[in-house]
């Protein structure tokens, strides 16, 4: 079972033969920066709440805020499991993209509301 490690410039799936599961296929070794992964999530987000257009039409969705919230949790998750393992820049990131989704996040919920 492949498991992800964090290398220094992003994360990396890298094969765990101590759990006794198949080989998966072979990495490429390329690396994911972690700012890549944070944006990518929060695309998501915006994508959840209508902020942003959806991959497949180009269109913007109507919102789904239990999704767009469910997201948001993650990227606090993410925040709390990385504290103390990112450079400032990538905290810096983390800390802007939830900030900006959580505000996002009560606009949208309001518009909704009325």
């Amino acid at each position: 079972m492949a498991k992800e490690q964090r290398g220094p410039r992003g994360f990396q799936m890298v094969d765990s033969e101590e759990e006794g599961g198949a080989a998966e296929a072979p990495s490429t070794g390329a690396q994911i920066p972690f700012g890549t992964f944070v944006l990518s999530i929060s695309t998501s987000a915006l994508v959840q709440l209508g902020e942003a257009p959806g991959p497949e039409t180009g269109e913007r969705l109507e919102p789904n805020l239990v999704l767009a919230q469910q997201t948001i949790e993650i990227l606090e998750m993410l925040r709390e499991k990385t504290r103390g393992n990112l450079d400032p820049e990538e905290e810096r990131l983390l800390d802007g993209v939830l900030y900006d989704l959580r505000m996002r996040f009560v606009e949208v919920r309001g518009r909704l509301s009325e």
